[in-house]
């Protein structure tokens, strides 16, 4: 298990437990990466791990996380991962996949914000080892709306391909991916976007689209619900918040998706 922390002084370390027993027992914590820029502080956050389940480098350790570089003169961020291949006893240097260039959803009409997943990148290893992460990138876009930006790793999370767009309409904002690999070596990838938006100031309606793919190139879409309306969403520090984890699954050739989507009235916000 993975999380990061901040410290007082303004770095946040990634911490891990583990388990040898199936978790019937924990050893202590330890620190398995803490960043450092100089002359400002760093963090890490949106740390998510995984195991790769074959091919050349199965049962290794993946451990992806945004980095934020702060100084005086401003903050610069990063997609990183670490490695393990002694399940977890230590752990590789960082290895930088892209510079992270999120701005954050926000209702184009009216500047109502959405409190998405801007800072958690997705990761998922497939059966023969390939690796995909995903996360929310304005590099597409000259930096106006975040795109959902896709990286493929075929040597164990080693490399990385250049980021490419993979939401299917480029005109509007994409947010919060979740990442899996099925058995067969497929992936699929869940995300929200704000497709169903109209000029209508008192609504802000959105989407949720599973997109499946065995190349990263090619892409099969299909709907998981359509024209729900965020500012029926908790709003809270940051905007109209659903909630930043959602889960994606598969059960042989099914997916199947876990989301928070707005409730139905003042006394149920989400659900």
């Amino acid at each position: 298990a993975v999380w990061d922390r901040l410290e007082v002084d303004g770095n946040g370390p990634t911490l891990l437990v583990r388990s040898t027993d199936a978790g019937a027992s924990w050893q202590a914590s330890q620190v398995l990466y803490a960043p450092s820029v100089a002359g400002g502080v760093s963090q890490t956050i949106g740390n998510r791990i995984v195991v790769i389940p074959g091919g050349p480098d199965r049962g290794t350790l993946l451990n992806v996380f945004v980095q934020i570089d702060t100084r005086p003169s401003g903050s610069r961020s990063w997609v990183r991962l670490v490695r393990s291949a002694d399940k977890g006893a230590t752990w590789s240097e960082p290895i930088t996949i892209a510079e992270h260039r999120a701005v954050g959803t926000r209702d184009a009409d009216t500047g109502t914000l959405v409190r998405d997943g801007a800072i958690v990148p997705t990761i998922a290893a497939g059966p023969t080892g390939a690796v995909w992460v995903a996360w929310q990138d304005a590099r597409f876009s000259g930096g106006l709306i975040d795109a959902i930006a896709l990286s493929r790793s075929a040597d164990g999370g080693r490399t990385w391909s250049e980021p490419a767009a993979v939401n299917r309409r480029a005109a509007v904002a994409a947010f919060t991916p979740v990442l899996q690999a099925r058995s067969d070596g497929a992936f699929g990838l869940m995300h929200f976007d704000l497709s169903s938006n109209t000029a209508d100031t008192g609504t802000l309606l959105a989407d949720l689209w599973l997109l499946t793919s065995r190349d990263g190139i090619s892409w099969t879409e299909s709907v998981v619900r359509r024209g729900f309306d965020l500012m029926l969403a908790p709003n809270v520090t940051g905007g109209r918040f659903l909630g930043d984890y959602h889960g994606l699954v598969a059960s042989g050739s099914t997916w199947i998706p876990l989301a928070t989507l707005p409730g139905t009235g003042s006394a149920n916000r989400t659900e």
